[in-house]
């Protein structure tokens, strides 16, 4: 869990690190309970702090859905950045992003990427939400269409179903991974990776 209790950092760090621990609290609460059966009072309660402290950080519980969201979709685009920065093709690319969505879903925010109902968002942060995601979506499909141009994946191999079948792999490992199970990180993301490549590739 980040840490509460902290007292080498700056005011403005220390604000975010705790910030940061009431986040990760609500995801972890939101990915269990679901985001009706999660109160304030269940994440102050975690924390071991009052409800009013919390509000310090974060003016409500529909302010929190929204940074589980916000960081969730920014470990997709970061991801997809990697998969991109040193890619010689659209298949590798792909396979870049893969081992790096891997690597930051075991890791301890992971959890946000289970975050996905919408509908208890308020509307401006639904509507940004949406965006984002219908674009980093775009962007994954932008690279199975540039593997096919490149001849590195099948021409048969359709760009919106392969975008879900990539997702839809990925997307539950924060839900069964633990770090004591019997696969490392490293391990996940190159079975992943390799497993995702010969769906795709000639």
């Amino acid at each position: 869990m980040t840490r509460w209790k902290t007292t080498d950092l700056d005011s403005a760090a220390l604000f975010q690190r705790k910030r940061d621990a009431v986040i990760h609290e609500a995801a972890q609460a939101f990915s269990r309970f679901g985001y009706h059966g999660t109160s304030l009072d269940d994440i102050a309660r975690v924390l071991n702090v009052t409800k009013a402290a919390l509000y310090y950080y974060v003016a409500s519980k529909q302010e929190l859905l929204a940074h589980c969201h916000a960081i969730g979709l920014g470990i997709c685009e970061a991801s997809l950045a990697d998969g991109r920065a040193k890619a010689t093709s659209g298949l590798d690319a792909i396979d870049g992003f893969v081992r790096a969505y891997v690597d930051r879903a075991t890791g301890e925010l992971g959890v946000c990427l289970l975050i996905g109902d919408l509908s208890c968002l308020a509307p401006a942060a639904r509507t940004e939400v949406m965006a984002r995601r219908d674009a980093f979506e775009g962007s994954l499909r932008d690279l199975i269409r540039a593997g096919r141009e490149d001849g590195g994946i099948r021409p048969d191999v359709d760009p919106k179903l392969s975008c879900f079948q990539i997702l839809g792999a990925l997307n539950h490992i924060p839900r069964w991974y633990s770090p004591t199970g019997p696969n490392s990180p490293a391990e996940l993301a190159q079975y992943f990776a390799r497993q995702i490549h010969a769906s795709l590739s000639i």
